[in-house]
């Protein structure tokens, strides 16, 4: 079947000019042609289902809140793919930090993989579950430093706010996960990871 953008460039430029005003269709169109593709590639680079849908739906709304910067179809593709290039190699680097510091924090006592793997599981359940009780600005930050890897200066320009507000609303956290953390008795998890 022919996307409403391959038949001629006037066509594309009209459909560009549809993205450009809003139309739904139009974006549903781009989300139908390239998620599944987007998907299979960020899937291939870190073996996460879940996560590659959440990286895949990441850049979409990227895509959506910059639409007006593209003006051809590959364009848009080529930004897709690297803005998903991009996130996958966050991810990746983030998992591995992650599980080298879990590592660390157990030296000796964890021999196999598959323990290591469950015990980092269950302490990354547990903090998620205190990262739910933060105030909602706080949890809002927290999010996009751990969960999607974006810098203090990225969340301040996302947010509207100053760099220096991310970085108090950051140590509030903290302040408040350790708070919670003693009494959960998981606090020396929670320095290392966060």
């Amino acid at each position: 079947m022919a996307e409403p953008w391959s038949a001629n460039p006037q066509t594309e430029e009209d459909f560009i000019a549809r993205l450009k005003a809003g139309d739904e269709d139009a974006f549903k169109s781009i989300y139908t042609h390239f998620s599944s593709q987007l998907y299979l590639f960020a899937y291939k680079q870190i073996s996460d289902s879940q996560e590659s849908e959440d990286i895949v739906s990441k850049a979409f709304i990227s895509l959506h809140g910059n639409i007006q910067k593209y003006s051809t179809v590959l364009h848009i593709r080529n930004s897709l793919y690297v803005s998903v290039s991009n996130m996958c190699s966050s991810f990746r680097r983030n998992r591995l930090v992650r599980k080298r510091k879990l590592r660390s924090m157990y030296s000796g006592e964890v021999q196999s993989p598959i323990l290591t793997e469950i015990i980092y599981n269950e302490f990354i359940n547990e903090l998620y579950q205190l990262v739910k009780k933060l105030p909602e600005d706080q949890k809002s930050i927290i999010e996009k430093l751990v969960t999607e890897g974006k810098s203090v200066t990225e969340i301040a320009n996302e947010l509207q706010i100053s760099v220096n507000n991310v970085r108090v609303k950051h140590h509030r956290a903290l302040l408040f996960l350790r708070a919670l953390a003693v009494v959960q008795k998981i606090k020396s998890g929670i320095t290392i990871i966060i």
